[in-house]
């Protein structure tokens, strides 16, 4: 550890050791390149030494499960590093490369697996590996996992594993999905640790500069920025498609900037070999998709550019975490046109938090993105009242014109025609007042809540069905809804075990 220039644990390294050690289940929510890999290696080596040796053919001890190839790698590599001290065994299981390699590394047998869900899945489908010995599992990244739809094969997966191991979850972010999963796969009640608050955060010491420009001057504006970068800084230029990669690759290479691209179409051995000329300086300029975005360290990368903003703001999180590793500082720059002014107001937010400076061409994008916002709540809003008014209308008539002596009675969950028109008169003189209405005014004037009430369609019911069922609005046309098709979803062709059967088939721990 003294040679790997380990000083001290981090935050969750602190916080994590005295939990996984009492052998608890663990959920870690930490930022990128807060040494959460460390967190759950070192606790596992001492778990895998204290377990009889692994004898050839036999399952692993730990296994970590991660979502990208160059993810997997770089673990593997973190693993055999500290674990090879203590003679513990290693190995990878990726697709993209050769399966009889990564089959005869397993039945040498191997104390630690990194895996990703399609390779390790297809192993266990043809029961050509089996995980009966696995007490010890890690959901590396798990946030990106299930944005990559990996819950289906981490389910499937699991049922290979004993019940009663212990499971560690480590993700950047805690989104309803991780807390889900954290209770779906853990033995038992999992302990939680947050380094820092629930809200996006980014590490203070990269400087974030914002570009409002044109999409046409982008381009030109790229290029200014990569003049005033010093020479042999390392750079990464994030594109939103493969196609953008290509074609801004061949752009700057009209401006005899050298630079290399990586995306998900090129083959895994070229992705590594284009990993190695970054990492060792023959190509400063990575051009890349958000494949890069999580999973790659590389602790130098001095400039990141994001020259199509992501789709999610979480993501413009990871990416400009590659820069700002490891304690050193970093420059992020993003050029930001009007096409993505939905995500103004939180990365204004993301700025305010880091204690960035919001230069005045962006807080006018952030002020008028709120504004549209509450329009747009107003429109809303006027849409409902006019449809609640037509409706107590048509109901109030309907009522008059009753036959025989029958009086038709209005629904009382619909508010009165006063009430719709006593709200409607408000927001009107709320606008004359005060054109612009903040979020909370708009939405403290909606009083009342209309209930759509939906009807099978009389086709698919059945006589008793149809008499015990009578309309909720009398007078009113019912809204035909058609029962949908459930369609059999097929499942893989695994041995799979409920949790009481793995349970006795186990044994205790």
């Amino acid at each position: 550890m003294t040679r790997a220039g380990f000083t001290k644990p981090t935050a969750i390294q602190s916080k994590g050791w005295p939990i996984i050690q009492s052998g608890n289940d663990l959920v870690g929510i930490a930022d990128t390149g807060s040494g959460k890999t460390l967190c759950y290696l070192l606790p596992g080596i001492v778990h895998i030494m204290a377990q009889d040796l692994v004898q050839p053919g036999d399952s692993p001890i730990m296994l970590v499960i991660v979502p990208t190839r160059e993810l997997c790698t770089q673990v593997e590599k973190e693993c055999r590093r500290f674990a090879s001290v203590c003679k513990v065994s290693t190995m990878c299981v990726y697709g993209g490369v050769s399966r009889t390699e990564q089959l005869q590394t397993y039945q040498r047998g191997v104390d630690i697996m990194v895996a990703t869900p399609g390779r390790l899945l297809d192993f266990l489908t043809t029961k050509e590996m089996n995980l009966s010995r696995i007490t010890y599992l890690v959901l590396d990244e798990a946030d990106k996992m299930l944005d990559m739809g990996f819950e289906k094969d981490l389910k499937q997966i699991s049922t290979q594993i004993r019940p009663d191991r212990q499971t560690l979850l480590f993700s950047a972010t805690w989104p309803i999905g991780v807390q889900q999963l954290a209770k779906k796969y853990c033995y038992e009640t999992p302990k939680e640790i947050k380094i820092g608050s629930n809200d996006l955060t980014v590490n203070d010491r990269i400087t974030q500069n914002i570009y409002v420009i044109q999409e046409s001057e982008k381009l030109s504006k790229l290029v200014d920025i990569l003049c005033k970068i010093a020479p042999g800084s390392k750079t990464i230029i994030f594109c939103g498609t493969k196609q953008g990669c290509q074609d801004l690759s061949s752009a700057l290479g009209k401006y005899n900037c050298s630079n290399i691209v990586m995306h998900g179409d090129i083959p895994q051995d070229e992705r590594e070999s284009i990993v190695r000329q970054f990492k060792g300086q023959f190509v400063n300029i990575l051009i890349a998709t958000d494949l890069v975005s999580r999973g790659i360290h590389i602790p130098d990368v001095n400039y990141v550019i994001n020259y199509d903003f992501p789709t999610k703001i979480e993501t413009y999180v990871h990416r400009i975490g590659r820069t700002g590793r490891a304690g050193a500082t970093g420059v992020s720059h993003t050029l930001f046109t009007t096409k993505s002014i939905a995500f103004a107001p939180e990365l204004g937010d993301i700025m305010t938090r880091a204690k960035q400076k919001i230069n005045p061409e962006f807080q006018e994008l952030i002020d008028q993105a709120n504004n549209n916002k509450s329009d747009n709540i107003l429109a809303k809003l006027r849409e409902g009242l006019q449809s609640k008014v037509s409706q107590i209308e048509e109901e109030k008539k309907e009522g008059s014109e009753a036959k025989n002596g029958t009086k038709k009675s209005i629904n009382p969950e619909v508010a009165s025609l006063k009430d719709a028109e006593r709200i409607q008169s408000e927001i009107v003189k709320k606008e004359q007042a005060s054109p612009k209405m903040s979020l909370n005014q708009v939405s403290s004037m909606l009083a009342v809540k209309p209930k759509m009430i939906f009807k099978a369609s009389p086709k698919s019911e059945t006589k008793t069905q149809s008499k015990a069922h009578k309309p909720a609005l009398p007078g009113l046309p019912m809204l035909h809804c058609p029962a949908p098709k459930l369609h059999k979803i097929p499942t893989v062709a695994l041995n799979m075990q409920t949790k009481s059967q793995s349970k006795a088939k186990w044994g205790k721990k």
